[in-house]
């Protein structure tokens, strides 16, 4: 009986550190649900006290937790984001814990791709398996897409590029895919290899694609300077303008100065089915400096009322860049109404617009601050205007 009790004790004393980290194991997943279930974000200080397996907490979390609503998605990546905040270093405890936060991605619950991608990301780069993890969300959901803007900062752009491909043969819409490379552009704008490879990209697009929205790819290519584009890309620009006669690939010819294209484009004005095609295409040469050209959209605008300009036309004649459109546009600027309070306030507004659209298209025109209303940008851009006395120069390096 002796010998019994002291194998007990004994046994005891060999499991006690077993029992203790067991029960380590049981309170840090005690807190990890707690977490999830008050939708807060773990409390770490509470987890370094616990010696336990992070493998095991995640492996139960991944077995037994299933969201129902976006708040307890979140919750659940909130939890698993400690372990990749918490063990960056570790690269397989961080691919273990991005790979249970895509186990989580649910359809049916809007944004939960977003969600992923927000809480799978945390500064540090992102390992091949990681890249193919999150690539899954992607291929699950066009939506994705995106996101590609997030990624841009932790996968090599060629990567980005070549995972993008893989959807657009499944894509009902082309914009999500354009979209996406839209924000590797911008992430890595200063980089300018990949802005020729992303221009290479939508020319692809166009060439590749059978979307019902193709013509909404056309709109992107105005988010490059004109120096980016290379002399080969303008060459398959015009083409693309020949063969499909989008609106905004016409617009696209007159701010490239594809003088190639001129007798096209007066055919166009004279003769395109789609009178918006004949607008853009008299807008397009005014872009190239024809006088006729400028005369005819510049008679057409002032035929109307200034709060008609400002409201539908204040973009077409700042694509002009011509010196006849922005005295147009200065004009507006300070227009007045004083028939009555409210035509005065919504005058305002529209000269708001106006003062909006001429940033960024005159060289040293000021810029509306990040938390500047355009209220308060107005008086600044009439200031700079009145100072200036209509003597400025326009830029033609951008769309």
């Amino acid at each position: 009986m002796l010998h019994t009790k002291q194998f007990v004790k004994t046994l005891t004393l060999l499991l006690l550190p077993f029992l203790a980290f067991a029960q380590q194991e049981a309170e840090a997943l005690a807190e990890m649900k707690d977490a999830i279930l008050n939708q807060r974000t773990v409390n770490q200080l509470t987890m370094d006290t616990y010696n336990f397996n992070p493998f095991v907490v995640m492996t139960v979390f991944e077995k037994d937790f299933h969201a129902e609503k976006r708040e307890d998605i979140e919750s659940y990546l909130k939890a698993m984001r400690y372990f990749i905040d918490t063990y960056d270093s570790y690269e397989e405890i961080k691919e273990a814990a991005i790979t249970a936060m895509v186990n989580q991605y649910r359809p049916d619950i809007k944004g939960t791709e977003f969600l992923i991608f927000r809480y799978a990301l945390n500064g540090s780069p992102l390992s091949q398996k990681n890249i193919v993890t999150l690539s899954n969300v992607i291929r699950q959901s066009p939506l994705a897409l995106n996101y590609y803007g997030m990624l841009a900062k932790y996968i090599p752009p060629d990567t980005l590029i070549n995972l993008a491909r893989k959807h657009y043969p499944i894509l009902d819409k082309c914009y999500p895919a354009a979209a996406s490379l839209s924000s590797i552009y911008k992430t890595r704008a200063s980089d300018g290899q990949i802005t020729t490879k992303v221009i290479d990209e939508y020319i692809h697009l166009f060439d590749s694609l059978n979307c019902k929205d193709k013509i909404s790819i056309g709109f992107f290519f105005r988010n490059f300077k004109k120096l980016e584009f290379s002399e080969q890309q303008k060459t398959r620009i015009s083409t693309l303008v020949s063969r499909y006669q989008y609106v905004a690939l016409v617009q696209l010819a007159g701010y490239l100065d594809l003088t190639d294209l001129k007798t096209n484009l007066e055919d166009y004005a004279l003769n395109h089915e789609d009178a918006s095609v004949r607008w853009y295409a008299h807008l397009a040469l005014a872009r190239m400096g024809e006088t006729k050209h400028i005369t005819y959209c510049m008679s057409q605008i002032a035929q109307l009322a200034p709060q008609d300009i400002m409201v539908t036309y204040t973009d077409d004649l700042a694509y002009m860049r011509a010196p006849e459109s922005f005295k147009l546009l200065s004009e507006l600027l300070f227009s007045d109404l004083k028939n009555n309070e409210k035509a005065e306030e919504e005058e305002k507004m529209y000269a708001e617009l106006v003062a909006q659209t001429l940033e960024g298209k005159i060289i040293d025109f000021p810029k509306i601050g990040n938390n500047m209303s355009s209220s308060e940008f107005l008086p600044i851009a009439r200031k700079w205007m009145q100072e200036r006395k209509g003597n400025y120069e326009l830029r033609k390096d951008c769309f």
